[in-house]
């Protein structure tokens, strides 16, 4: 039975332990990419900033959220390094993301 992610509040922690193993086997394989990765967590994170933004949309849209959130109220760039990024066990909490970022600015 195929899980549903949006349903299952532990099926991005799975699908990030998944792809938290197949990276490094990767880079194994293909050791060229490694000079790549600055290039590519930067392209990631900017996709992904992105969604969380469009999410907060539709949240808000639904009454899930008092107020959707802005691109400034996220870091232009990943605050991440490559080794906190693969770090098993670790899924960026709100509590964890709250203390790397400043608090977002007072919109009306």
């Amino acid at each position: 039975m195929k899980r549903d992610p949006e349903r299952d509040g532990h099926g991005w922690e799975r699908t990030v332990r998944e792809d938290r193993r197949q990276i490094p086997r990767l880079l194994k394989k293909n050791p060229s990419l490694r000079h790549k990765l600055d290039e590519v967590i930067a392209e990631t994170y900017e996709g992904a900033r992105s969604r969380v933004i469009d999410k907060s949309e539709e949240m808000w849209e639904q009454k899930k959220l008092k107020q959707p959130l802005v691109e400034e109220d996220l870091p232009q760039s990943c605050p991440w390094d490559i080794h906190e990024l693969l770090k098993q066990g670790l899924y960026f909490t709100r509590e964890q993301l709250e203390e790397q970022m400043e608090p977002p600015s007072c919109r009306m």
